[in-house]
């Protein structure tokens, strides 16, 4: 088989493998990298050899350049040896100008004795701080308030001082500013009308008030730094009042409303004073001290004393007052009693007294005027003709007589209540009572059961309707009236009702109104209730409601 040939080898060209172009490439590339590294490398050594430089020029200065805040050295003769750029610009001079610059030509002439005195003791102090405050003159001439702070540092040419200055120029203003606040505090707390003071961790008072002063007749310069318990010409009554107030101090807790008691000497009657007190921390918090307020209370005490005595004697005359009243009462409701039993029995012979009454008309003057009435009947033939006329006039009078008589016997008492019920003598009532007035009586009712109503209930409701229908009879001008009438298991209510000219019940209350009453007192001896709803125009609507009594076997009438 034949053997192909590659086309170089054909042509008569060396043949390279392709590997060996790609190792030739990357070649290349490694060695433009490392030229390119190698000329990075050159720039850091470069750049960290500048780095070194300026540490190096860095370590050659002091530390104290680069302090945040003002620093000098001197020495034991206040030369000024080394400063720093605070410095410089707190006084507004150059470094260069600062330095082997006596110090004390920095400080005001004033000052000057405090610098000696703060030099003498740094020249005399191994390893103390040394601080003192005075005024140095800046570059513009002004007056800076500073405080030096100085410590001595030893070298091999001897001792120089480390110097800070801090400018205190806002804590002097603070501090004139708390000065003159304090003050006004102080003028505050004199004037509060309420005894206060301050006592410390032991009790021991360190500040008190006018007020207090006043109260106690104490001066300040007596009472403060005394402890409480000491107070001159005072002797404290209260129990627990210290222990109390140790409590206040060592836990925090606040006393509020405690009463105390307390005698002063010079004083005619004891205090009474209500304290109230809270612990309060030292600026500094190196210790607590206790608030305490006064209000005098003696005389609201007395007066509370006084008032309570009142009202145990106001007590005393008030149950007093209720026994006299319940016995009164007793008394009242005893008289109304015997005013009930008596006006039922009036009532009862009222009734009676109707019925006898009634009684007589229908059986004396009633058979009497009917045997006048049949004589004359008799006699008529036997008169002569001229009195004919005179003897029929005569027998209509007598008539009418007998009818007026047998109607004012059941006008005294309905037979028909005793022998048929309460609605059939109310019915029968109405029949006469609209042929007589022509007003029409529109009557409704409940299912009744007359058994258990009692002859007392039912004269009295016949009564009261009866009243209650003449009334509306003279007063109210209508053509009808209503009647309604429903008994319970416990009580018997019954309504009159009309649409006529109505009145004011007020006005009719004043004055006196005998069917009104009437009607009242009927109501009040069984017990009952009433009320009238009326106005001129609007009609008038009459309530009654009286209860059922157990029932009982009455006498007739009653």
């Amino acid at each position: 088989m034949k053997r192909l040939l590659h086309p170089e080898v054909a042509l008569g060209r060396p043949v390279r493998s392709r590997r060996a172009d790609r190792l030739t490439d990357s070649v290349e590339d490694l060695r433009k990298r490392w030229e390119q590294e190698k000329a990075e490398s050159e720039m850091l050594v470069e750049e960290l050899r500048k780095v070194r430089a300026g540490v190096d020029q860095v370590w050659q200065r002091s530390p104290s350049e680069f302090a945040p805040i003002a620093q000098v050295t001197f020495d034991g003769k206040a030369k000024i040896e080394q400063t720093n750029a605070e410095a410089a610009a707190l006084l507004g001079i150059p470094p260069d100008t600062l330095r082997n610059m006596p110090f004390s030509a920095l400080v005001c002439a004033q000052d000057l004795s405090i610098f000696l005195e703060h030099l003498r003791n740094c020249r005399n102090s191994h390893s103390r701080k040394i601080v003192s405050e005075l005024r140095v003159q800046t570059a513009a001439r002004v007056p800076l308030p500073v405080q030096l702070v100085s410590v001595p540092l030893h070298q091999e040419t001897g001792s120089v001082f480390q110097t800070a200055l801090l400018d205190v120029t806002d804590r002097q203003r603070a501090e004139i500013i708390a000065r003159g606040e304090r003050a006004n505090a102080e003028k505050i707390v004199q004037t509060i009308p309420l005894p206060l003071l301050l006592l410390d961790h032991t009790l021991r008072i360190r500040k008190v008030n006018r007020a207090f002063c006043e109260i106690f007749h104490a001066t300040a310069s007596i009472a403060e730094g005394r402890m409480l318990a000491q107070l001159e010409d005072v002797r404290w009554k209260s129990s627990g009042l210290f222990g109390r107030l140790r409590e206040a101090l060592v836990n925090g807790s606040a006393i509020v409303h405690f009463q105390v008691h307390c005698e002063v000497s010079t004083r005619r009657d004891p205090l009474v004073l209500m304290l109230q007190a809270k612990r309060l921390e030292r600026p500094d918090h190196s210790a607590s001290d206790l608030l305490l307020v006064f209000e005098d209370i003696t005389r609201s005490e007395q007066a509370r004393q006084e008032r309570e005595h009142l009202m145990r004697q106001l007590q005393t005359a008030r149950d007093d007052l209720e026994k006299r009243i319940q016995e009164r009462t007793a008394e009242l409701v005893a008289a109304n009693a015997r005013l009930q039993a008596l006006s039922r029995r009036l009532v009862d012979a009222q009734e009676t007294e109707r019925r006898r009454i009634a009684c007589e008309l229908h059986d004396e003057v009633g058979q009497n005027l009917t045997a006048l009435k049949l004589f004359l009947n008799s006699q008529v033939r036997s008169l002569p003709v001229e009195f004919s006329g005179a003897f029929h006039e005569t027998a209509a009078a007598l008539d009418e007589l007998l009818e007026q008589v047998r109607r004012m016997a059941l006008d005294l008492r309905p037979h028909v209540l005793d022998d048929l019920g309460l609605l059939a003598a109310l019915q029968w009532h109405f029949k006469t009572y609209q042929a007589r007035t022509k007003i029409r009586i529109r009557f409704t009712h409940s299912a009744m059961t007359e058994e258990l109503i009692t002859p007392r209930l039912k004269n009295a409701v016949f009564r009261i309707t009866q009243e209650a229908l003449t009334n509306v009879a003279r007063h109210a001008r209508v053509k009808e009236a209503f009647v309604r009438l429903r008994q319970s298991s416990l009580a018997l209510q019954f309504e009159v009702t009309d649409t006529g000219r109505g009145f004011d019940p007020q006005l009719v209350a004043s004055t006196v109104s005998s069917g009104l009453s009437n009607i009242q007192e009927r109501v009040s001896v069984a017990a009952g209730q009433c009320s009238i709803i009326s106005a001129p125009g609007r009609g008038t609507k009459l309530t009654v409601k009286l209860p059922l009594a157990p029932h009982t076997t009455e006498e007739s009438g009653t």
